[in-house]
Parts: structure tokens; sequence; C-alpha cells
């Protein structure tokens, strides 16, 4: 709480300095919060670089807000937050060269309803061309303008607050929903998330049945007879006949 408390101190006495975020910027400016770190500034080209801290003042009835993240080139790079004012966190997004890419996170009153997936899009071309999984198994031909900048590329699931219960899953494949399930009860939510748990990405264990190399040994195998017991480890269980 302490952390928190400080944090958003900090923030608090920023957004004086963040007003000076205009179109009108000078190069080689800079501001000191009252932490005595620099922020805001720019580059003798006057693009933003380092640390910035940015108020958004209310417009058409929203709620204004504040963003913390680094700049490089007056581009956005890596992870920037966005808070209320009264300093609980409103969404999480990784940038890549000024477009999202990679895990976004939203809350709600400070708690998590949303984590998805962006991916940025080459800029040096006007439209990529690419290939669309399809969920029957195939594939499909689609044209994305490149002005986009980037667009949902993955997985996007969505919780009920405050115990974090899986309401809805959907897959993306490049802006295009491939994939959607609801989990309409808490067993569903439950029972999704212990398979989860089990995945080797998660728990760090490989499954039963599955051959796997040690530290600076054999490749890994998926057959029940190694070329070279020396390396392999055999599955525990009898082989069937």
């Amino acid at each position: 709480m302490k952390k928190l408390v400080t944090y958003f101190v900090f923030l608090q006495i920023s957004l004086n300095c963040a007003a000076q975020e205009t179109n009108q910027l000078s190069p080689n400016q800079f501001a000191i919060n009252g932490n005595g770190d620099t922020i805001n500034r720019t580059d003798a080209q006057g693009k933003k670089t380092g640390m910035w801290s940015i108020f958004n003042q209310s417009r058409y009835g929203d709620d204004s807000f504040y963003e913390l993240g680094q700049y490089t080139d007056d581009k956005k790079q890596g992870s920037w937050k966005m808070y209320q004012k009264n300093g609980l966190l409103l969404n999480q997004t990784n940038y890549y060269n000024g477009f999202k890419n990679g895990e976004v996170k939203f809350y709600n009153e400070g708690r998590l309803v949303c984590k998805g997936q962006y991916k940025a899009l080459r800029t040096d071309v006007p439209y990529d061309t690419i290939q669309v999984e399809q969920p029957d198994g195939g594939f499909k031909e689609k044209v994305i303008p490149t002005s986009l900048g980037s667009v949902r590329h993955g997985f996007w699931i969505y919780y009920k607050p405050p115990f974090n219960e899986i309401q809805k899953i959907e897959e993306f494949q490049w802006d295009e929903l491939v994939y959607v399930q609801d989990y309409a009860t808490k067993a569903d939510s439950v029972a999704y998330r212990n398979r989860m748990a089990k995945y080797p990405h998660s728990s760090g264990k490989l499954p039963p049945g599955i051959w796997s190399r040690k530290k600076g040994k054999a490749p890994a195998k998926f057959t029940d007879i190694p070329e070279d017991t020396k390396f392999i480890k055999p599955n525990p269980g009898k082989k069937k006949h």
C-alpha cells in the first residue's frame, strides 16, 4: 500500500509537468517531478524521448486520465500504463515503434476484466497479405491495410471480477475472430483454468508419454523407441503390444 501511495503521489505531482504535452514541442525541453526525476524530455529535434507522464482531459463525457511510459524517437515503446485520476489502473499496453504489440490488460475499479494480444503491422508497405487459419483447419487469404497499425492477434480472455472467473475466450487471427467459447458457470471457468495450469508452458512439466531431452543432451524425441537410451529416459508406463 505504501508503494502504491508513493507512486500515486509521483503521478499527481507530474500532472503539472504533463500539461506541456501539446502539438508544439520545443527541442531539448524537460520537466522535473517531485522526486527529482527528469521526465517529459525532447531531443535536439523536438522528438519525445525517455519517461513521459501525459494528462488527458475529459472529452465527450469520458473521465480524464493520465498515461505513463517510455518514448523512443517520438514513438511509444514497451509497457505503458493508463490511470484514473484517483490512481486506479485502467489498462496496461505494450508498444513497438508506436504501435500496440503483445499483451494488453484492461481493468475496472482496479480489477482485471480482460487481457488479450495485439500484433503490430509492417509500416514499410501499404498492405499486408496474410493467411488466416480457419476453424475447419483450412486457410483464407486476407489483405490488411498497414495503416491500421495494430490488429488483434491471439487469445482474448474476459473475466468476471472480483474472483477472475473466466466468462469468455476469443481467438483472433490478424483481427479476424476464428474461435469463441462462453463459460456460463463457475464450474466451467474453474475447469478451464485447471486444464490450462497443466499445460507445459504453464506448469513447466511435460505431459505423460512425451520424450524430452535433458540439458546439454540429445534432441527431444516423441516415440516409444529411443535411438540412444543414454540420453532418453523411457516412459514409465508399459508398452502395449
